[in-house]
């Protein structure tokens, strides 16, 4: 298939060269030269074969007209093939020939220009319907082109949330998910600091009977008293530091959600090329991200903490105890 390709463009190439040929041919023939030189001093018919030849060159240069080159090779080989026959009677003539041009080699000089003049015509005219369709063409291709770069980014635009929308629902569930733990700890914690104090208070109160009917001496009193307010105080703390910790998770995918939510509209403004970079950056951002061990952190370390501090306070408070009954 390759070969019958070039080989039809090599084909139409040399009949380009040979009707191009045989247009220098008529314009130098001796005949052409004698008419021009006798019969005008403006030399138009040298003029109008010039101008045939590269208006023929510019305007022919597709395999597709080669209806049209056939036609006019048909011309100039008739308009070659007369100028020869003719030129043979002038040459036959010439020591006859006087400067005074006949009537004959005027027709003949008219009927040559009329000839190139004619096909000249035709080309003129083809290469004005050729820029017409060519700008017919051409208008309508660049509306059609708007429509379809219009349906090709609704359709970026459709695909894109589609492809989203599952994304969208796993972020909407662990949204819901933490919002669900941020009020159960925040509910823990409402509930753990009213109890917190009622025990409080009611250890106070009931000192006397705790030391009278179970036994309790004085420092193993505070001992307790002390231990069961630094137990209420942890859980207060760890209640709302969990609260706060599923708070800022909730959030974060809250605010991933939303984003993918406006990404299909946000990929519209950017172009095919560079799109690949930028869900590329997009994918980095919000997958395989590290998860923040700073709040488990945060809770050890208070829980160490206030187990340390409850051991250091009940150490002291037995030694001020002591210290007091001494």
């Amino acid at each position: 298939m390759k070969y019958t390709i070039e080989e039809g463009i090599d084909s139409f190439n040399n009949e380009k060269d040979m009707i191009e040929n045989n247009i220098v041919e008529i314009a130098k023939d001796d005949y052409i030269q004698f008419l021009e030189a006798h019969l005008n001093e403006n030399d138009a018919l040298i003029v109008a074969l010039g101008k045939l030849q590269e208006l023929f060159k510019q305007t022919l240069n597709n395999t597709n007209e080669i209806d049209l080159i056939n036609l006019i090779k048909q011309e100039v080989n008739e308009l070659l093939t007369s100028v020869i026959n003719k030129g043979f009677k002038y040459k036959k003539e010439r020591r006859n020939i006087t400067t005074t041009p006949t009537e004959e080699y005027q027709n003949d000089y008219l009927y040559f220009l009329s000839a190139v003049n004619n096909i000249i015509s035709i080309l003129l005219r083809y290469k004005d319907l050729k820029k017409s369709f060519d700008e017919l063409l051409i208008n309508n291709l660049r509306k059609a082109i708007v429509d379809v770069n219009k349906e090709l980014v609704g359709f970026r635009k459709i695909r894109n949330i589609a492809d989203n929308l599952m994304t969208e629902d796993i972020y909407d569930i662990a949204v819901a998910k933490y919002k669900k733990l941020e009020k159960k700890y925040r509910k823990y914690f409402y509930r753990a600091v009213p109890i917190v104090i009622i025990i409080a208070i009611l250890t106070f109160l009931s000192k006397k009977l705790l030391m009278e009917k179970f036994g309790i001496d004085e420092v193993s009193y505070w001992v307790l008293k002390i231990s069961i307010l630094i137990l209420g105080v942890t859980l207060i703390s760890y209640f709302i530091k969990q609260s706060s910790h599923y708070q800022r998770l909730a959030d974060q995918n809250y605010q991933t959600q939303v984003e993918l939510q406006a990404y299909p509209t946000f990929m519209e403004s950017i172009p095919t090329e560079e799109a690949a970079n930028v869900r590329k950056e997009l994918a980095l951002k919000y997958f395989g991200r590290e998860i923040d061990g700073n709040a488990h952190k945060d809770m050890s370390n208070l829980i160490s903490d206030q187990m340390k501090n409850t051991t250091e306070m009940v150490k002291a408070t037995t030694e001020a105890i002591k210290n007091l009954k001494g």
